[in-house]
């Protein structure tokens, strides 16, 4: 018989792992280290001929074969800075406590009850743990819910309304709509990097592309939670 999962001690060992800290900066601080190591990446792949040469290290052109942990270690950035979001909305209370009874799917025991009790997990920690987050449609439905309204929609008016340089080609609402098309491919290509041995037929973007579609990405779903939570707060 399989052992049964114990989601409190899940929760307590991962929320172990985590410096305390705002989500933002925790979550910046992963992205703006994928920067960096991309430009060290950069400069050995633009040296490679004076490595071979000097160096005998013949195999300096795989380096590319490294491109893979990029969309991989994103997609974490995504999934746990929105499990925290998840519970911070859940635990910020109503609306959208309220809205979370529409996860009927997620049944607590008693035993459960009387670990949310105690403090170590709140409420949102444990319906967070389990809400899925396994592709962009997933985020935008959980999210949808939580906040009463299309959060797809609210990400992209506030970026509309955002001052940007005038594109070059294309518009603004391009620009957005190749965001979120980054982000999901994001997930597939994770998925198969992961839990297969072949290779992805096509990426659409580089290891940069991926870093920046994910700050923004982040950035703005930052910016539409604390503009909910303070129109909550004034009401």
């Amino acid at each position: 018989m399989a052992k049964k999962r114990d989601y409190i001690e899940e929760i307590i060992s991962k929320k172990s792992r985590i410096h305390k800290s705002k989500r933002w900066n925790l979550v910046i601080s992963h992205l703006r280290t994928m920067r960096e190591c991309i430009k060290i990446l950069e400069i050995v792949g633009g040296e490679a001929d004076y490595l071979e040469e000097k160096h005998n290290l013949f195999t300096v052109r795989q380096i590319d074969y490294l491109d893979s942990f990029f969309p991989i270690k994103c997609v974490a950035c995504v999934e746990g800075y929105f499990r925290l979001v998840y519970a911070h909305l859940i635990d910020f209370g109503n609306p959208f406590r309220n809205n979370a009874k529409h996860f009927s799917e997620i049944k607590f025991s008693i035993e459960t009850v009387l670990s949310l009790d105690m403090g170590d997990v709140s409420v949102g920690d444990f319906i967070s743990h389990l809400l899925p987050i396994n592709r962009f449609e997933s985020v935008n439905s959980v999210m949808s819910t939580l906040i009463g309204g299309n959060f797809k929609d609210k990400l992209k008016v506030l970026f509309l309304n955002k001052p940007h340089m005038i594109p070059f080609f294309g518009t603004k609402e391009d620009i957005f709509n190749d965001i979120i098309k980054i982000i999901s491919e994001m997930f597939k290509l994770r998925h198969v990097y992961c839990h297969e041995l072949g290779s992805p037929n096509k990426v659409i973007t580089t290891p940069n592309g991926f870093v920046e579609s994910t700050t923004k990405f982040l950035h703005l779903t930052e910016l539409v939670v604390e503009e909910l939570t303070e129109k909550t707060i004034g009401n």
